[in-house]
């Protein structure tokens, strides 16, 4: 499935804030500016007003929105060295506070194994082949071979 962007617009870089800032300071105008550096009338309009509205010399960008981590990294750390130690716990027991330091959820456990290449890794034990397994698959394997069946023609 192909992502459609919402706009093909990006958002100013601080570099280029400050050559439009500079710019505005030499005295030019804002379709100077759009000749100098080639972005939008609107961008620059929105921008300069924006800075002389609350000038700072920091042209950073503010730090965008978004839900808030369930789970600081040290926690996330924490839970992965659990897991590499003991495999065989479940998500519940892993959702635990002892395991990360916060109350969490199964489905945010199983989200932050996903991002670190831990999903689906809870390993099942396997019977070890018993003398009288053998014996009983040697037995089903003779009386195969004693039918003489020719899989290739098999319809």
């Amino acid at each position: 499935m192909v992502r459609v962007l919402k706009t093909l617009r990006k958002e100013l870089t601080p570099v280029q804030k400050c050559r439009i800032w500079t710019l505005h300071e030499d005295g030019n105008n804002i379709s100077q500016i759009h000749i100098k550096t080639g972005y939008p009338h609107s961008t620059i309009t929105t921008f300069l007003n924006r800075h002389t509205l609350t000038p700072t010399d920091d042209f950073e960008n503010k730090p965008g929105r978004g839900a808030i981590r369930k789970i600081t990294p040290r926690g996330e750390r924490h839970l992965l060295r659990t897991v590499n130690l003991e495999p065989r716990m479940t998500l519940k027991s892993l959702a635990s506070p002892s395991k990360s330091g916060h109350k969490l959820n199964h489905h945010t456990v199983a989200s932050i194994l996903k991002l670190n290449g831990k999903a689906k890794r809870r390993p099942r034990k396997k019977p070890f082949l018993t003398d009288e397994h053998k014996t009983r698959r040697r037995a089903h394997y003779r009386a195969e071979k004693a039918m003489k069946r020719d899989n290739r023609k098999v319809y």
